[in-house]
């Protein structure tokens, strides 16, 4: 009789990517994981507050803007079929995570310390298909310190590196659009 609980990790492992292999054997799944254990001290957090601040704001990328922004961006790209009722919820989530971003950005240029962290890096991501595909000027201008901390990130040579020259929306594509 086979070990079926083996066998289950073995493929939930095989199926999760990334996946890291370190040094002295041990492997790591899940992106936010990696990211952390590659990081510099000063990406990962200097304190053990500053540490948990990041893994709130990867946390925060993943489990709340994530699911809107891709509810959202997927139909309008024609990727998955639209669904009226889940794109318009999605809308509505979107603008409480601008506003609180919004206004947690007034008074600070990252998010947490002084300098770009896994946190920026992870909501910035997070929030690229957004600024990308949907988010034309109109709807994004009353999110004046977003759009300051968003621009300054990906104008940085690092992220540049990785994801080229970002282009802003200049019209929001919609799932008509894309047909």
């Amino acid at each position: 009789m086979r070990d079926t609980a083996l066998l289950d990790s073995v493929l939930l492992f095989e199926l999760d990517v990334p996946a890291l292999e370190t040094k002295d054997g041990h492997s790591l799944i899940e992106s936010n994981a990696i990211a952390f254990y590659v990081s510099n001290d000063q990406l990962k957090g200097k304190t053990p507050l500053d540490q948990a601040l990041v893994i709130q704001w990867l946390s925060f990328a993943d489990n709340e803007i994530n699911p809107s922004a891709y509810t959202w961006v997927l139909p309008a790209l024609g990727a998955i079929a639209a669904n009226k009722q889940a794109v318009d919820r999605s809308k509505t989530d979107i603008t409480k995570i601008l506003n609180y971003l919004n206004d947690f950005l007034l008074s600070r240029t990252y998010l947490v310390g002084e300098r770009t962290t896994l946190a920026d890096i992870a909501v910035a991501v997070a929030l690229l298909p957004l600024y990308q595909y949907v988010l034309e000027p109109s709807v994004r201008s009353p999110y004046t310190n977003v759009n300051r901390w968003f621009t300054t990130l990906v104008n940085q040579p690092q992220f540049k590196k990785v994801l080229g020259d970002v282009k802003l929306c200049d019209k929001a594509l919609t799932p008509e659009s894309a047909r």
